[in-house]
């Protein structure tokens, strides 16, 4: 007997795809900047609705771990989550993935077919504008005029554009957004001898693209979900984060006072 094409293997098989699935659409949540309440949910309908049964599944900003009793084999996978990023689109797309498997209105195989399909290119000149006006119109929130609102501008578009480029090349993204903020303090300073205009609402304003919102956000729902494992180190990731972007305004007006007095 030919235990390749057994219906036992290819039961297994199919078992070990629908696994794999999973995974991928869980930690694809994680890492766009989903929490973890929302991964575990699709993980768990994904499986239940094919099947599934003593699911086990284990979800921190780092790793999503499951075990799952599928035609009657255990199944335990794990996968690391590196990357951070975030992409409300991306997680649309894996949430109607999540729902159309579970109501097996699409195959396994498709839904691979959907997750494999080239990603849209993201355009990052229009993206550092867009960071530019928004930091422009915090700006003017925080008290700015016209000078503010074009210092905030020129500055936030340089942060963003120092931060792509740094995060392209691989450095860390604690590094990235030290050097981002420096950026943006340096501009503002030299723009408030050029324009007169405010620096230190140029700054908050300019630096405003940088704060962890989504993941201060996140780190709160996980927390009030129970998730406290993860809830905490979300937390202590907007937190590193934030240190990021104080040290490099802080090195930038510790530069101007040392030159300047």
């Amino acid at each position: 007997m030919d235990i390749s094409h057994s219906p036992e293997k290819k039961e297994y098989d199919e078992s070990e795809r629908l696994v794999s699935l999973v995974l991928e659409v869980s930690s694809g949540i994680i890492t766009n900047g989903g929490e973890t309440a929302r991964a575990d949910s699709c993980a768990m309908n994904m499986l239940r609705s094919n099947g599934g049964t003593n699911i086990q599944i284990f979800t921190l900003p780092t790793v999503v771990i499951i075990t799952v009793t599928l035609n009657g084999e255990n199944i335990i996978r794990m996968k690391s989550i590196t990357a951070r990023d975030y992409d409300l689109g991306r997680i649309d797309l894996l949430n109607s993935i999540s729902r159309l498997i579970t109501e097996k209105s699409m195959t396994v195989e498709e839904a691979f077919t959907e997750l494999e399909k080239p990603v849209k290119k993201v355009n990052y000149p229009l993206m550092a504008l867009y960071s530019g006006l928004s930091a422009a119109f915090f700006a003017i929130m925080f008290g700015g005029g016209v000078r503010e609102f074009i210092s905030a501008v020129i500055a936030s578009c340089l942060c963003q554009i120092t931060v792509d480029r740094m995060l392209k090349r691989g450095i860390f993204i604690f590094v990235a957004n030290v050097f981002g903020s420096f950026v943006t303090a340096i501009a503002a300073i030299a723009l408030s001898y050029l324009l007169k205009s405010d620096v230190s609402i140029v700054i908050i304003g300019g630096i405003i693209p940088l704060v962890p919102g989504l993941a201060a956000i996140n780190a709160t729902r996980d927390s009030a979900n129970g998730d406290l494992v993860s809830g905490s180190a979300r937390w202590l990731d907007a937190a590193v984060t934030a240190v990021s972007i104080a040290a490099g305004v802080g090195a930038a007006l510790a530069l101007q006072k040392l030159i300047f007095g």
